[in-house]
């Protein structure tokens, strides 16, 4: 079997293939050719189901993964790791606690963190899956931290609660009319974010911007945002997300700074 990451969504599905997380936009379940996508960046979001989930999902309903040549991935998050780690190890459906753990990580991936209870522990995998941040994005580093969460299946730290981890950034929640109410600088994450509003970008380290809002929040979906905030970015990148949650070109970041990125996005909501 083969292992594959793709940065852009594939245009024709081959046989006897498995597309996750992306790597072709929407579920598609092809038992003729053997071809199958488990995504879950269509509208509407909120009743979507993470991929590993779908994957898991799929096995239990008698996908035979051991016929499958070739599985390729859009990016690299704990939804497509533990996707992978699923085709690899099918057995792993018949563990009541792993499908719960999918479970858990289908509410808060598919989600965002809008989903997650307050004072909620997040299981530690969702923290080591992040190390593959501020370094290039390659089928090895897929696949190194694939076998980093075979071995915690094996020795139990997949099932284990992390310390809530942050990253360096600024996190700028915004109001309905798109005025700035908080901002941090430092190690942020989202709940800089919703703790003070529904809506907000977090600008990461390497030009990475992430742009959330709660599907409930009282502006429009974002489905178009990211097509407008593509029309300003150089070598044709793209940025990419669904109606709730988004972000800048996959391995490059964005070519923005961080004043375009707020004009634009104000600009996008008067449109």
């Amino acid at each position: 079997m083969k292992f594959e990451l793709i940065f852009e969504p594939a245009k024709e599905m081959l046989n006897d293939s498995i597309y996750v997380d992306g790597a072709v936009r929407g579920t598609i379940i092809d038992v003729e050719n053997n071809s199958f996508s488990f995504d879950h960046h269509v509208e509407p979001r909120f009743a979507q189901s993470s991929s590993a989930f779908q994957v898991a999902m799929a096995i239990l309903q008698g996908l035979d993964v051991s016929t499958i040549k070739n599985v390729f991935v859009s990016s690299i998050d704990a939804d497509s790791i533990l996707s992978v780690a699923t085709i690899r190890n099918p057995s792993w459906v018949n563990n009541i606690q792993f499908i719960k753990l999918l479970q858990d990580l289908s509410r808060i991936d598919n989600h965002g963190p809008s989903a997650v209870v307050p004072g909620e522990a997040i299981a530690g995998y969702h923290y080591a899956f992040r190390s593959a941040r501020g370094v290039e994005e390659t089928t090895d580093v897929l696949m190194s931290l694939v076998e980093r969460a075979e071995e915690m299946y094996i020795d139990g730290r997949l099932f284990k609660d992390g310390n809530i981890q942050k990253f360096p950034g600024i996190a700028m929640a915004l109001d309905r009319n798109l005025k700035i109410v908080n901002r941090v600088d430092g190690n942020v994450s989202f709940d800089d974010v919703y703790s003070f509003s529904g809506f907000g970008i977090l600008f990461g380290e390497n030009n990475r911007v992430t742009i959330g809002k709660k599907p409930f929040f009282p502006i429009k979906s974002l489905s178009t945002l990211w097509t407008h905030l593509s029309t300003f970015e150089k070598d044709d990148k793209k940025w990419g997300g669904a109606d709730s949650i988004g972000g800048s070109p996959m391995g490059s970041g964005t070519s923005q700074t961080q004043v375009q990125v707020i004009a634009r996005v104000r600009e996008w909501a008067k449109m």
